[in-house]
């Protein structure tokens, strides 16, 4: 708070960051800048494709990404559909031993087989390696400034469901550029995940409207 009242301009990433500096450091607006970051995506090898279907989740393993909703959504929609739906979790972090508590009482609970990966902490080149060969991307955060894995799956055509939230709402517009549901919501989140697998059409409008809207985080925008 201290830093905020030295500085002279501010300026975030997202939108919904100015409001919290508005709301909650009561920073006045006029000291605000939004301002996107840039983003340019490598040139990328997808990882081998999988004969199964493939969900990936990206992104440290703190609660706050509630990534224990992601393992149960992917559950519910495999008992629900009775489609087996494989789950990677790239990513590394504190909450790790209880996610995989939960993905081993899911097994059991729902009665299917191991679906979930954990894959540990992996380099920016072969997590986007991986994204490229999955067939949908999960965020369920509770909070974020503004996702960039969300970015990266748009731009390379990876169908993506997330949680309403603010800034995750700024790259993910439901029924566009992805499918969102209330936060919590574990069976919206299941519908979302079989919605975008079966239904191609859909699935093929959201990538190509998500790779429109990323005109936003160009350099030439940014600058």
């Amino acid at each position: 708070a201290m830093a905020f009242k030295m500085a002279n301009q501010i300026i975030v990433p997202s939108k919904y960051l100015v409001t919290v500096l508005e709301k909650y450091f009561s920073v006045p607006r006029s000291k605000i800048n939004h301002i996107y970051n840039a983003f340019e995506i490598p040139k990328v090898t997808p990882a081998p494709k999988s004969k199964i279907p493939t969900a990936i989740s990206i992104g440290r393993l703190i609660y706050r990404k509630r990534v224990d909703w992601t393992i149960e959504a992917v559950a519910l929609c495999t008992k629900n559909t009775g489609k087996f739906l494989q789950l990677l979790i790239v990513g590394d972090g504190p909450d790790r031993p209880r996610l995989e508590r939960v993905a081993k009482d899911l097994v059991k609970k729902y009665k299917i087989k191991p679906f979930v990966a954990f894959l540990g902490q992996k380099s920016w080149l072969d997590g986007l390696s991986l994204l490229a060969s999955a067939d949908v991307y999960l965020l369920t955060s509770v909070y974020e400034g503004l996702p960039f894995t969300v970015i990266e799956a748009l731009a390379l055509g990876i169908p993506t469901v997330a949680t309403d939230i603010p800034g995750t709402n700024e790259v993910a517009t439901n029924n566009k550029t992805a499918l969102t549901v209330k936060p919590g919501d574990i069976g919206g989140l299941s519908q979302a995940i079989e919605k975008i697998s079966t239904d191609k059409t859909l699935a093929r409008k959201l990538v190509v409207n998500g790779k429109k809207t990323l005109n936003k985080f160009t350099w030439e925008k940014h600058l």
